[in-house]
């Protein structure tokens, strides 16, 4: 920091009072006012006049001076220059008069050395990548009033700037800056900045830290978001997500949901799930993929329908769901937490035989199978899916009745049993003497008055009923 100074003087000659000698301008500086070198200068120019009628002279200083202290002499345009040694302040005393003794200037002329320098800087950017060449460094404020300059270098743009030998540029910084803007280089890829701190005293930090950042302009490519079903029975809506690009892909929603979703990160061919609002009915969502600079590959607007009855997955047997009375079923299996457009494997277990049972076959319906005991009873059946990529799914299941009756047990009392089929809500007995009517499944009933003859009807989850008859 130099100290500047301006003096202007008009001095009148002793021959005419009426008439002024030309005008004379000092100018007058230190080199610095803090320096990490053991030599300042004072600066001294003088214009027009006479110089001849001023004299300086310097005083009362510790340090070492190349002109004679307290000795005038004659002010003429040069330097007066200090050397020293220790860290600390200096000071001179700095005096102006006329050739008659008269005083125009005096000041005392303050520097401080100092070899202290600043620590490394942090620097980072608001963002892991960029489409834009303009961006800001972020810096942190861990540094000392005495910083005042950051040096920059590296796949930066230097137009305009003033740039030092070894490459870089410096940019002023005080204790309120925060961020400081930098034009990064042509291209795409990853960019690398370097910087390091400069002080009062022209100390600069012993290393320049790294900060990176990519620079992306272009979108990713195969961009697809597809529901696994448009239609669902809760809120979880399950989509398939698909882009092809080398750096991470995010993905955010909006629409008839119940919170948004922003900037989650997902991967190709991932199936990631969003949550509709948990009301019945039509919604409506939008998905929105971007890479990892902001530039958006996908906007897509999609209709969901809610509805509670539907069924997602499941395991049909003779198109019935819950009893059969032939032992030779078709297997019917759907699971839509699969897009069919993917090729997939379905393995069929449980109570069953066939060909196409205990092993990975491709996905089909209608498939042929043989319920296992062949007599009356509950059978459990199992399914999973195998995707391209050997992604099992988890394991589904399904209860159907095999050969579902109505038994009476003569006895004290009569009794009659009735098969339990699961997804029977109720049961309605006749031919007893006592009133069964829509009543939940027991063991066994009661059965008064010597019956020959009765029924159940059996009433399912999905109001479909089932009558049986004894004998």
């Amino acid at each position: 920091m130099a100290i500047f100074v301006t003096m202007l003087f008009s001095a009148c000659t002793e021959t005419s009072s009426s008439s002024s000698s030309p005008i004379i301008e000092f100018n007058y500086e230190l080199d610095r006012k803090y320096t990490g070198t053991t030599t300042n200068s004072l600066n001294i120019e003088v214009t027009g006049g006479a110089s001849a009628d001023f004299e300086f002279s310097i005083a009362n200083t510790s340090a070492t001076s190349d002109v004679e202290l307290d000795s005038y002499q004659a002010l003429e345009s040069g330097a007066v220059n200090f050397t020293y040694a220790n860290e600390g302040v200096y000071s001179a005393d700095f005096k102006i008069r006329d050739k008659n003794g008269i005083p125009f200037v005096f000041e005392v002329m303050t520097w401080e050395y100092s070899t202290e320098r600043p620590d490394p800087p942090v620097i980072s950017f608001a963002a892991s990548a960029t489409k834009y060449l303009t961006n800001s460094l972020v810096v942190s404020d861990s540094r000392t009033a005495n910083t005042d300059a950051i040096w920059i270098s590296g796949d930066v743009d230097t137009t305009g700037k003033t740039i030092e030998a070894d490459g870089g540029y410096w940019e002023d910084l005080d204790l309120e800056t925060s961020a400081v803007g930098v034009t990064l280089s042509a291209g795409e890829g990853l960019k690398t900045i370097r910087a390091r701190f400069r002080n009062i005293f022209g100390n600069e930090s012993e290393e320049a830290v790294p900060a990176e950042i990519i620079v992306k302009q272009t979108a990713a490519t195969n961009c697809t978001a597809e529901p696994l079903s448009t239609t669902i029975a809760n809120n979880k809506l399950s989509l398939k997500l698909n882009a092809t690009d080398p750096y991470q892909m995010y993905y955010s929603a909006t629409g008839s949901l119940g919170a948004p979703v922003s900037q989650k990160e997902f991967d190709d061919d991932e199936v990631v799930f969003v949550y509709v609002e948990p009301s019945p009915g039509s919604k409506t969502v939008n998905i929105y993929i971007d890479d990892i600079a902001g530039n958006r590959c996908l906007e897509k607007t999609m209709t969901i329908v809610l509805d509670p009855d539907y069924e997602s997955e499941g395991i049909w047997v003779q198109n019935k769901t819950y009893w059969t009375d032939d032992e030779n079923v078709t297997l019917d299996i759907f699971f839509d937490h699969y897009p069919s457009q993917e090729p997939l494997e379905l393995k069929i277990t449980g109570d069953i035989v066939g060909s196409n049972i205990n092993s990975w076959i491709p996905y089909a319906q209608g498939l042929p199978a043989t319920l296992t005991p062949t007599t009356s009873g509950s059978r459990r059946i199992y399914a999973q899916y195998r995707d391209k990529d050997g992604t099992l799914s988890y394991l589904i299941s399904k209860t159907i009745f095999l050969k579902p009756t109505i038994t009476f047990v003569p006895g004290a009392p009569d009794t009659v049993v009735v098969s339990n089929i699961a997804g029977a809500e109720t049961l309605t007995i006749t031919g007893c003497t006592e009133t069964y009517t829509d009543v939940a499944w027991q063991a066994t009933f009661t059965c008064s008055g010597s019956p020959v003859a009765g029924s159940v009807t059996y009433t399912f989850e999905d109001a479909t009923t089932l009558t049986k008859n004894w004998p």
